[in-house]
């Protein structure tokens, strides 16, 4: 323990407590001088925290000395004196927290860089997935194209007599087109008559070709249009398709004489 009344001693200080207060004196010669020092109960804070040193610093002439090993210390250095050369070696101390916290981000950025391959992979999949639906959608569509022509083409060598005992059962009915149109989920067919000669035929029973059209029986009218309905379904890339139509003069192709639809394997009905 120190007294409260101040010490004065006398130390032979070495040529190493010289080389920590000037920083330039070289060890090359040994020098040696006597000098009055005050050992004092000196605080030490660290970061606002006290400290407590192995060996007690002193004051010479005003200044304030530590020993070189406890002063680095408290800096986590390492102190090694070479007797051989005079010379005082100061380096840092390993820093296991340090060290594991460099190996943890270390192994994160390698982790990135992994997942970050994973995802130009992933992406790169994306992308080759969505040319390849295109493609197949566009060959879909292509292929739902065809299918519709073809159709097309069917319903006009099949269905160009209306008139027939079956249907409508005016052979003075004419027939000039099927018209089909849509996608796999929707088919619109527009159905042009010729309906003067019936007209005619009527020897003036009938004020215009529409008020003709109104007396045609109606079953005739939607036995056609069932057999027409049931053609379409029968192609395989329209088998769940609904069906929404018109009935036109051909004549007057703004004059709509009828609509009608069918939902998917349901008979025609006309609006």
């Amino acid at each position: 323990m120190f007294t409260k009344k101040k010490k004065v001693i006398a130390i032979t200080v070495t040529a190493l407590i010289l080389a920590l207060s000037l920083g330039t004196t070289s060890f090359a010669d040994t020098v040696s001088n006597t000098l009055k020092a005050q050992y004092k109960a000196l605080k030490i804070l660290l970061n606002g925290q006290q400290v407590t040193m192995e060996s007690q610093p002193i004051i010479v002439n005003g200044s304030t000395y530590l020993p070189l090993r406890a002063f680095a210390n408290l800096f986590n250095k390492n102190v090694d004196w070479n007797a051989a050369q005079q010379q005082v070696t100061i380096t840092d101390k390993p820093d296991n927290q340090l060290t594991s916290l460099q190996a943890q981000v270390t192994e994160k950025e390698n982790q990135i860089i992994t997942l970050n391959a994973q995802l130009t992979s992933a992406k790169n999949k994306i992308a080759d997935l969505e040319d390849e639906l295109d493609s197949n959608s566009n060959d879909d569509e292509d292929d739902v194209d065809n299918a519709i022509d073809d159709l097309e083409g069917d319903l006009n060598d099949n269905y160009d007599s209306p008139g027939d005992s079956d249907y409508m059962d005016n052979d003075d009915i004419g027939f000039d087109e099927i018209v089909v149109s849509g996608d796999e989920d929707d088919i619109t067919i527009k159905i042009y008559l010729e309906l003067d000669d019936a007209v005619d035929a009527g020897d003036g029973d009938y004020e215009d070709n529409e008020d003709f059209w109104y007396s045609i029986d109606t079953e005739g009218i939607l036995n056609y249009l069932d057999d027409i309905c049931d053609d379409v379904w029968k192609v395989d890339e329209l088998e769940d398709c609904d069906i929404t139509g018109t009935f036109y003069d051909s004549d007057d192709s703004n004059n709509k004489l009828d609509t009608f639809t069918a939902d998917n394997g349901d008979n025609a009905e006309i609006d």
